[in-house]
């Protein structure tokens, strides 16, 4: 499901600064998506959701950690998000990023210039929307960018 602006110049994002509102339209828009969304997955929906997060996560967490010089920081302990370190590749990781984006992948957060003492670290995100598939092509990815 997906949503348009339309009529720009009736939105405060049209009128730019002379907008009065903080939001436009479109938020009030991914309310419905939102809903709609929340409507489908069903009384147990939530529940199956965060599993399928939960497994799919730490799945991908194992696959980067077994990479040669690649580090899962905190290896438990985690909804969605973990932390990759790769130091032990001598590899930056705008450079990892860079190599990925080639491939039409998106690297994790680089997470270096806003806390240093992780070292070339990056934050990595894994949801629903991320198939076994996704994040096995991630990972073969990973071991050919950071050899």
């Amino acid at each position: 499901m997906a949503f348009g602006l339309t009529l720009f110049e009736q939105s405060s994002y049209g009128s730019r600064e002379h907008g009065k509102d903080w939001t436009g339209n479109s938020v009030y828009l991914w309310t419905v998506a939102n809903a709609t969304y929340m409507a489908l997955l069903g009384p147990n929906g939530f529940a199956e959701l965060g599993k399928t997060i939960l497994q799919r996560s730490h799945y991908a967490a194992k696959k980067i950690a077994e990479i040669p010089g690649v580090t899962v920081t905190w290896p438990s302990g985690f909804f969605k998000e973990f932390v990759v370190n790769f130091d032990g590749t001598k590899k930056k990781v705008s450079q990892i990023n860079k190599s990925l984006l080639a491939k039409k992948i998106f690297g994790g957060k680089d997470l270096s210039k806003d806390f240093p003492n992780l070292g070339e670290s990056a934050l990595y995100c894994v949801t629903e929307i991320h198939t076994l598939e996704d994040l096995d092509a991630l990972v073969s990815a990973l071991k050919e960018v950071t050899k």
